[in-house]
């Protein structure tokens, strides 16, 4: 399911239209990803936990090239 898709059945559930379920799905998103950049955890009851982690720098490769790299997040 993409986004569209979502905001569509949001709008169905919900009773709001298309835009109001846009506005709210993308809303809900934002929130989501401006807490777990602040360093907390999202939980959400039956659904899921929204965690920030920190991983290692990965090692990439240009498989073109050839070339690689560490590559810092």
């Amino acid at each position: 399911m993409n986004q569209t898709a979502l905001n569509t059945a949001v709008a169905a559930a919900s009773g709001l239209s298309q835009t109001q379920a846009a506005r709210a799905v993308t809303a809900l998103f934002d929130v989501v990803v401006r807490t777990v950049t602040a360093g907390e955890p999202v939980s959400v009851t039956n659904f899921g936990t929204f965690r920030p982690a920190q991983r290692p720098p990965g090692i990439r490769r240009n498989p073109r090239t050839g070339d690689g790299g560490v590559v810092h997040r």
